[in-house]
């Protein structure tokens, strides 16, 4: 079982981080051609670079948790650290905040903010539920 975990964790991560390079090259070469500052880029960006950055912020998350797990279960798998866990917690923190803010880019001509209200909302009454479940446990 830890073959297949660690080998399917090892592979997502070199996969994610070579798309992570190209899309951060592409983001900066972006910026550069259309002489942007980096505070017009995150708040007020053309289309290819508002789809990039969330894209990017998904797959930064990704490679955090998964390579996190991978370290984890290739050097041991024993119970995990507290840093471990606080690694894994925060690319799953930035995963979710690059896939809200994609549905928020994808839908909002369209359909306004509702689309990423309430998908952030759902998280919110699912983190709790467990949160919940956990502390009656």
């Amino acid at each position: 079982m830890n073959f297949y975990l660690e080998t399917v964790n090892g592979t997502i991560v070199i996969l994610l981080a070579t798309a992570l390079a190209f899309l951060s090259l592409y983001i900066v070469q972006q910026k550069q051609a259309l002489k942007l500052a980096w505070w017009k880029c995150l708040t007020d960006p053309p289309p290819g670079i508002a789809l990039a950055l969330p894209m990017a912020a998904i797959k930064a998350g990704l490679v955090l948790t998964r390579g996190t797990l991978w370290a984890w279960r290739e050097f041991g798998g024993e119970q995990m650290t507290g840093w471990q866990l606080d690694l894994v917690l925060t690319g799953t923190a930035v995963t979710a905040l690059g896939a809200l803010s994609l549905v928020r880019v994808l839908s909002r001509a369209r359909f306004g903010d509702w689309p990423w209200i309430i998908s952030a909302m759902l998280v919110v009454i699912y983190i709790t539920e467990k949160s919940i479940e956990q502390c009656l446990a």
